[in-house]
């Protein structure tokens, strides 16, 4: 998909399930660790049991299936894109099913919606994560994140692709 994307589309992406942290592969600029000035917000996990780690090198050295990584020089064209991902939560996390306002649904997905609709409709992809993570905060343990082709498109202003609102 992200391959296949004309350079001169805007293309955002929202992921609020399990393990969706680099969901799209876009490494190329992480911003997992954007925070507003000031907050000290820090993905944070413990590193696995010695035993699981073995077993999880035994895999990898083995002929068990794989998800394919996209290679270093893969991404040399992703810096032209214009592609973004919001994801519920880090690799290493679950993303929250709840139910708020009577309502079943993904507490990030809830986060968003609030955070857009408080707002106007009117935020930059960098405050829209702000939003999330603040709303989430003393809720959830999830750390929703933010990783994009490159980083002038987190100054975008969510979903227009424009550095101003409409």
């Amino acid at each position: 998909f992200v391959d296949e994307s004309p350079s001169n589309i805007f293309v955002t992406c929202v992921f609020d399930c399990c393990h969706s942290g680099t969901m799209a592969d876009l490494m190329e600029d992480d911003t997992r660790a954007l925070q507003p000035p000031g907050e000290d917000h820090r993905p944070r996990h413990l590193p696995p049991p010695a035993e699981t780690v073995k077993v999880v090198e035994r895999l990898q050295n083995s002929d068990a299936r794989s998800v394919p990584v996209r290679p270093p020089e893969a991404r040399d064209g992703l810096a032209q894109k214009h592609l973004i991902t919001f994801s519920g939560c880090q690799d290493c996390q679950t993303s929250a099913d709840a139910l708020i306002d009577g309502v079943r649904q993904g507490a990030m997905s809830w986060a968003l919606q609030k955070a857009l609709k408080t707002n106007g409709y009117c935020l930059t992809n960098q405050e829209v994560l702000w939003e999330i993570r603040a709303l989430l905060k003393g809720k959830y343990s999830q750390s929703p994140g933010l990783t994009g082709c490159n980083k002038r498109d987190f100054g975008d202003v969510f979903i227009y692709g424009t550095r101003s609102c409409p």
